[in-house]
C-alpha cells in the first residue's frame, strides 16, 4: 500500500466512512508500520486545528472502535486527536523490534557479514558468508541453527531463514514449530524438532530428519513429509528423491574451532598459456595408463573455455568467475575408466568433522567430453566420504563449487585414530565413445573442526 492510500485510509476513518474491511486493515497497518503511524498522526494535528473541545481519553490501538459518521458530528474524535498527538507513544502499541538472530562463531573461521556493523547480530536485510568454519544462530522463538561453511544466509522474518549455500542444523522446539528454511530449490517446513538442510553443497539440495516431521516442498511443487530418519534430495528441475538418512550430518552444538589442513589453488610459476604435467610433489596418479594430468591456464593451448573474458592479455590471463587463479589442476585421458590423482591430508583425530570444497570445470569445446566425477575421502582402500555424478556441475564455460563433509564419530571398522586419512579426485571415464575425456579442478580446500557428537 502507498503513500497515497494509507491517507485515504485514515481520511475514512475520521470521517466515520470506514468499512469493516478497510478498518481491520487500518489496526494491523497502525500497528506495525511506521509511516502509516506518522500519517495518523499528522491527520491528528489537522484535526485538532479545525475542531477544539474537551478531550477524552483515546483507547489503546487494540481497542480502537468505529466512530459515527459525519466528520464533524463528533467532538470526541477531535479532542481525542489532540491528546493523541501529545501522548502517541502512551496509547499505540508499538510495534515489535524486527527479529534478529544472536551469532557465536567457531574459532578460526572465515566469515563476512553485509549490511550491520555488528559481528554478534544477523538482522534483517544482512548476508552472512562463510568460507569455512561454523556458526551458531540464536534465531526467533528459541530456534537454534549450526551452519557450517561454506554458506551463505539470511533471516527473512520471525520464521523464515534463506539458506543460499551451506549445511545447517536446526533444533526447534514446540513455539518454533512452522518455522520455515528456504533454499534456491526448496521450502522446509518444521514440524517436529530436528534436522539439517544442505542447500548448493552439489547438484541436488538435501533435507535429513533427525527427530520429528518437516514438510519439504520443491520449486517444481512437488511436496514430502518427512518423518525421523528419512531423507531427500531436491533438484534445480523441481525433481525429488529419497536419500538415506546421515544422522551425522547433524551438529548438536558448535564446534570449538576450525583449522584448514589443505588449500591448493594449483597455481605454479609457469607462464601464461604454458601447461605443466604434475602437480605438486604430495600429488600421485591412480589409474589409467593412458593419464595426463597436471596444472593449465585454460587460455592455452586453443581456448578451451571459449568465453569473451578468456581474452584478457594482462596478469589474470584466462580467468573466469569461479576461479581461484589464473590456473586450475585438470585430468585428461583417451581411456575409459576411473582415472585418478589423490594427496595425503593428515591424520585422522576422532571427534572431528572434516570439511571438503572443490570447484570444478566444465569445457566449452566440443574436441573433448566431461568425463565425470567423484571426490573422495579416502583412508586406504576405504572411502569415507564423497561425492559423484556424471552430469557436468555447471553449464559449458563455468565453474562450479562442490562440498560434503565426514564425521570421524562415524569411522567403519577397518579405521581408526591415527590412519593417514587422503584426497582422492577421480574422472569417471564416462562420456561418448571416440572422444578424449576430461576433469578440471581448482581451489581444493579441506578443514577440520573439533565436535562432540550426541
Amino acid at each position: 500500500m502507498n503513500t497515497y492510500n494509507k491517507s485515504e485510509l485514515v481520511l475514512k476513518f475520521f470521517d466515520g466512512e470506514i468499512s469493516d474491511e478497510d478498518f481491520q486493515t487500518l489496526q494491523e497497518l497502525l500497528q506495525c508500520d511506521a509511516e502509516m503511524r506518522r500519517i495518523y498522526q499528522d491527520h491528528v494535528a489537522m484535526e485538532h486545528l479545525l475542531q477544539k473541545g474537551d478531550a477524552f481519553v483515546l483507547p489503546s490501538l487494540s481497542k480502537l472502535e468505529r466512530r459515527p459518521t459525519g466528520r464533524r458530528k463528533s467532538l470526541w474524535v477531535a479532542a481525542a486527536c489532540l491528546l493523541a498527538l501529545l501522548t502517541a507513544s502512551l496509547f499505540f502499541k508499538t510495534a515489535s523490534p524486527p527479529p534478529t538472530a544472536e551469532m557465536r562463531f567457531a574459532t578460526n573461521t572465515s566469515f563476512s557479514l553485509s549490511g550491520s556493523d555488528d559481528k554478534r547480530v544477523l538482522q534483517i536485510g544482512d548476508e552472512l558468508q562463510i568460507a569455512y568454519g561454523a556458526v551458531e544462530l540464536k534465531l526467533p522463538r528459541e530456534v537454534a541453527a549450526i551452519v557450517v561453511g561454506p554458506a551463505k544466509l539470511r533471516i527473512q522474518d520471525e520464521q523464515t531463514l534463506i539458506l543460499d549455500e551451506g549445511k545447517a542444523s536446526f533444533t526447534v522446539p514446540e513455539q518454533g514449530h512452522g518455522f520455515r528454511v528456504f533454499t534456491p530449490t526448496m521450502k522446509v517446513v518444521d514440524l517436529g524438532t530436528k534436522f539439517v538442510v544442505i542447500s548448493k553443497w552439489s547438484d541436488v539440495d538435501e533435507v535429513h530428519v533427525v527427530r520429528g516431521q518437516v514438510n519439504v516442498t520443491s520449486g517444481g511443487g512437488k511436496e514430502r513429509l518427512l518423518s525421523e530418519g528419512e531423507a531427500v534430495s531436491v533438484g534445480e528441475d523441481g525433481s525429488m528423491a529419497k536419500l538415506e538418512q546421515v544422522g551425522a550430518h547433524f551438529h548438536p552444538e558448535l564446534p570449538e574451532q576450525t583449522t584448514m589442513l589443505v588449500e591448493d589453488d594449483f597455481e605454479s610459476l609457469i607462464a601464461d598459456g604454458k601447461i605443466t604435467y604434475g602437480l605438486s610433489p604430495e600429488w600421485k596418479a591412480v589409474g589409467g595408463s593412458e593419464l595426463n594430468w597436471g596444472s593449465f591456464n585454460p587460455q592455452g593451448r586453443g581456448t578451451w573455455y571459449r568465453l569473451r573474458e578468456l581474452a584478457d592479455d594482462g596478469p589474470t590471463f584466462g580467468l573466469v568467475e569461479g576461479m581461484k587463479g589464473p590456473r586450475l589442476g585438470f585430468i585428461f585421458a583417451r581411456t575409459r575408466g576411473r582415472i585418478a590423482v589423490e594427496r595425503a591430508i593428515a591424520r585422522i583425530e576422532s571427534g572431528h568433522v572434516y570439511n571438503v570444497g572443490l570447484t570444478l570445470g566444465v569445457r566449452s569445446t566440443l574436441r573433448c567430453e566431461f568425463g565425470g566425477y567423484e571426490i573422495a575421502l579416502v583412508s586406504g582402500s576405504e572411502v569415507l566420504a564423497s561425492k559423484s555424478s556424471v552430469m557436468p556441475p555447471t553449464d559449458p564455460g563455468g565453474f562450479s563449487r562442490i562440498n560434503f563433509s565426514w564425521d570421524s564419530n562415524g569411522m567403519p571398522p577397518e579405521v581408526k585414530s591415527g590412519d593417514q586419512l587422503e584426497i582422492r579426485i577421480t574422472c569417471l571415464g564416462k562420456g561418448e565413445e571416440g572422444k578424449d575425456i576430461y576433469l578440471d579442478f581448482d581451489h581444493l580446500q579441506v578443514s577440520k573442526m573439533a565436535y562432540s557428537s550426541d
